[in-house]
């Protein structure tokens, strides 16, 4: 059994080094190709838009303003039937079990609101700064110390785009795949630009941001 299981993983990493051998860049080699953030939606979370010539940014879709609202409403309106409905004072509201649907309501408000802000977080490629970065300002970064932070990076830096996928299984027991939009630097290091379950959306994306940085496409998402 382990033989056979063996046999399976070493085949799968034959197949994918010859798939990476196609890019013919030593980059390629190096980068890993495994998902660098695991889950993602199943719909169109961002599309990218051209602001001016010098700057294009993700925006959120419809979908993701509709998913945080969701957390949100759901929250508030579990919060406040918790709260109408206590049958004991506030100031004793703990040592009941009353507690728990409010506390229930006031956790999906703030998984929702935190879904809120990371997507209307714009997601930045601005070649007058010279940078990408995620959120509403530019951030600082000294290229005495480093090229990079967790959520931004010169643009000199970008060597790739890479495209992977992976399969997703959701709580009802179904599985659908999301696809990773990654930048690949030169010292073959990541950071992940966005990750949800549009295909075809992720590749045309893919294909304005590479025309406008003018780097290549990694795509071993098929």
């Amino acid at each position: 059994m382990f033989d056979k299981i063996k046999e399976k993983l070493d085949q799968l990493a034959k197949e994918s080094a010859e798939r990476i051998s196609q890019f013919d860049d030593k980059v390629a080699e190096k980068t890993d190709w495994r998902p660098l953030k695991r889950g993602g939606k199943n719909f169109g979370s961002h599309s990218l838009k051209e602001i001016n010539p010098n700057r294009v940014e993700f925006k959120s879709s419809p979908g993701s303003f509709l998913f945080s609202s969701i957390f949100m409403v759901a929250g508030a309106f579990l919060a406040y039937s918790g709260i109408s409905g206590l049958s004991v004072p506030l100031t004793q509201l703990f040592e009941s079990n009353e507690w728990l649907p409010v506390l229930a309501g006031v956790v999906f408000f703030l998984i929702g609101s935190i879904f809120f802000k990371k997507s209307v977080r714009p997601i930045v490629f601005d070649k007058t700064d010279g940078m990408y970065w995620k959120g509403k300002k530019a951030p600082q970064v000294d290229s005495s110390v480093s090229n990079t932070k967790k959520d931004a990076v010169r643009l000199s830096q970008v060597h790739a785009l890479q495209i992977i996928s992976e399969s997703v299984s959701s709580s009802n027991s179904r599985s659908y795949r999301s696809y990773e939009l990654n930048l690949i630097l030169k010292d073959a290091s990541r950071l992940n630009v966005i990750d949800h379950g549009k295909a075809v959306k992720v590749r045309e994306d893919a294909d304005k941001l590479s025309a406008f940085l003018g780097v290549p496409v990694w795509d071993l998402s098929r």
